[in-house]
């Protein structure tokens, strides 16, 4: 299990798809599937680091009713959540495109990150900001695509600094996972373990140090290397699915 809380405490705050990775390394390495309340417990376990990461302003935010913030992030959440509720089981079901989806989050990052690549500044968050980085979560419904990716790249459309563009994806993370858990923990048929709590505890750890080297790599770097690393694994994929 500590491998699972590994990979899932680094690549979930990497533009490269957590779940994916997790299911390659499943099937790579002859690993038992992954239960359903497990993987729950390795996202909620990321989700524990961006609270505790972002912790001071989330409160401060909610403290001192910044609405406009608030409502940015609301807003930013219905379409990926209303995507999910009425696509994501339909989405799961295939997988043929996945190559040509990895490949492409992986262009996207690097056409966003060039096209904005002299932004430095912090922009406005609005209401048509929030929908159109809403609508790019949409897309990471599809399989091999990724939530940060998606959401990064949206910002950087948008002329946001990668250190903002940064901040607003791991905040946009937390809904969905703790959404996912909300859902899981009212089905009463499936009782958490100790292991499911200690994969929770380890996952959150490996996250806060992930979030920590991130927060300082990225404002620096940017994401076009994860955008190179996707296009190699597409062709990868690719041929391992002939």
């Amino acid at each position: 299990m500590f491998w699972l809380s590994l990979i899932q405490g680094i690549t979930e705050f990497l533009p490269i798809s957590s779940s994916l990775h997790l299911s390659l390394l499943s099937t790579w390495f002859g690993l038992s599937s992954i239960d359903l309340l497990t993987k729950t417990f390795l996202h909620v376990g990321t989700a524990v680091s961006v609270l505790i990461y972002y912790g001071s302003y989330i409160w401060e935010t909610l403290v001192k009713r910044h609405y406009q913030t608030i409502i940015f992030y609301i807003a930013a959440t219905i379409p990926v959540m209303i995507g999910g509720f009425l696509f994501k089981k339909y989405l799961d079901q295939t997988n043929t495109f996945l190559p040509a989806i990895v490949g492409m989050t992986g262009v996207l990052l690097l056409i966003a990150d060039y096209c904005s690549k002299q932004t430095q500044h912090d922009q406005e968050l609005t209401i048509q900001k929030a929908i159109l980085i809403g609508l790019f979560q949409m897309l990471a419904l599809l399989p091999g695509a990724s939530r940060l990716g998606m959401c990064f790249a949206a910002c950087r459309f948008l002329k946001m600094s990668r250190l903002q563009s940064f901040n607003i994806s791991m905040l946009l993370s937390l809904p969905p996972s703790l959404g996912a858990f909300v859902l899981e923990y009212a089905d009463h048929s499936m009782v958490p373990s100790y292991k499911d709590y200690g994969v929770l505890m380890t996952t959150s750890i490996i996250g806060l140090i992930t979030l920590w080297i991130m927060k300082k790599y990225v404002p620096k770097v940017g994401f076009w290397i994860f955008g190179i690393y996707r296009m190699i694994l597409s062709i990868i994929l690719m041929g391992l699915m002939r």
